[in-house]
C-alpha cells in the first residue's frame, strides 16, 4: 500500500492541475484502476480502497466524510494525512489543495526513492554471503589441483 501512495498522491495532483475537480479527479483514478484489473492487471489495496470510497461517495455519503474515513481504513500515516487533507479541503474550501498535493507528491516521491535505495543495499548485502561462497569454491577447484601435483613431484 505504501508504494502505491506517491503515484496515487501524483496522479490526483494531475488531475486536479488539469482542471478537474476533486470528486472527478478520484473518479477518473478509479475508472482507470478498474480497467487495468479487468485487462488482467493485479489488485492493488490502496487502489481497492478508493474505489470503496468511490461506491460510498455514489451512495450518497458526504465528501469529507467518504475522503476521512478512506484514510482511516487505510491505517498508514500518509493515508491519514491525504484523508484529513482532502476531508479539510471539501469541509473549509481550501484554494491551496493543489499546492498542498503538489508538496505531497513531492514528499512522497522522496520517500520512494528512498526505500527503493534501502532495499538495493539491502539485496547487496544478501547477495554477499554467495559471493563469498563461490569465491571459497573457487580457490578449492584452483588450490587442490595444485597441492596434489606439488605432492606428486615430492
Amino acid at each position: 500500500m505504501s508504494r502505491d501512495y506517491s503515484q496515487l498522491v501524483t496522479q490526483l495532483s494531475l488531475y486536479m492541475t488539469a482542471g478537474l475537480t476533486l470528486r472527478s479527479s478520484w473518479e477518473q483514478i478509479v475508472r482507470s484502476y478498474e480497467e487495468e484489473k479487468q485487462a488482467g492487471g493485479k489488485t492493488r489495496p490502496a487502489y481497492e480502497e478508493m474505489l470503496a470510497t468511490w461506491r460510498d461517495l455514489k451512495g450518497g455519503m458526504y465528501e469529507d466524510r467518504a475522503y476521512g474515513s478512506f484514510g482511516r481504513r487505510c491505517a498508514l500515516p500518509e493515508y491519514l494525512r491525504l484523508g484529513g487533507l482532502l476531508e479539510t479541503y471539501v469541509q473549509q474550501g481550501n484554494k491551496e489543495l493543489l499546492l498542498l498535493l503538489e508538496q505531497e507528491a513531492a514528499a512522497s516521491l522522496t520517500q520512494a526513492l528512498q526505500e527503493v535505495r534501502k532495499r538495493g543495499e539491502q539485496t547487496g548485502t544478501r547477495l554477499l554471503i554467495p559471493l563469498l561462497v563461490l569465491f571459497a569454491l573457487t580457490l578449492l577447484l584452483v588450490m587442490v589441483p595444485a597441492m596434489i601435483s606439488v605432492q606428486a613431484r615430492v
